[in-house]
């Protein structure tokens, strides 16, 4: 499992991909894509 920090700007980065996700897409495919960023970021 890999070790991983973002910075501040990463993070607000993902924050507004989650939110603009949940406009467009829906809560569940927002948090689907967000758990795969971080299983992602995991390997």
């Amino acid at each position: 499992m890999g070790v991983y920090r973002l910075s501040t700007e990463s993070e607000n980065d993902i924050a507004g991909v989650y939110e603009y996700g949940i406009e467009k897409f829906g809560i569940l495919q927002a948090q689907n894509y967000l758990l795969g960023m971080h299983d992602l970021f995991q390997t």
